[in-house]
């Protein structure tokens, strides 16, 4: 099997790299890319990009403006999502239930109230 230089998938590939810069003094570099040197990121990103003014300053045209798309019900079961404004308190006040009132629980060992057993 041999290893194919121009995709440099496989550790075959350093394998070869490591040899021909071993036995036949050629430099690693020649088998690598350059987008990974300073010199390519610099010529990539030598143009900024300025800053557009304000839509009041735009051109007006007069051709139908660009909507959003249409929505799309999603297809299968839909997600419901909890009701964030209800997140508070809800203490309803029914004359007809009861309190639930809890108990102070006592250690089984000590005899102390506010732990039990196990903690």
């Amino acid at each position: 099997m041999e290893a194919s230089l121009n995709q440099r998938r496989c550790w075959k590939c350093v394998r070869a790299v490591f040899t021909c810069k071993t036995y036949q003094n050629r430099k690693p570099e020649e088998f690598a890319h350059n987008w990974p040197t300073m010199g390519a990121y610099n010529t990539t990103y030598q143009y900024s990009i300025l800053p557009v003014p304000g839509q009041e300053f735009w051109e007006k045209v007069d051709t139908l403006p660009i909507l959003p798309p249409r929505y799309k019900k999603p297809i299968g079961r839909p997600s419901v999502k909890r009701d964030k404004r209800n997140d508070g308190p809800t203490e309803v006040f029914d004359p007809h239930r009861m309190k639930r009132r809890y108990e102070t629980i006592f250690c089984k060992y000590c005899l102390q109230p506010g732990h039990n057993k196990r903690s």
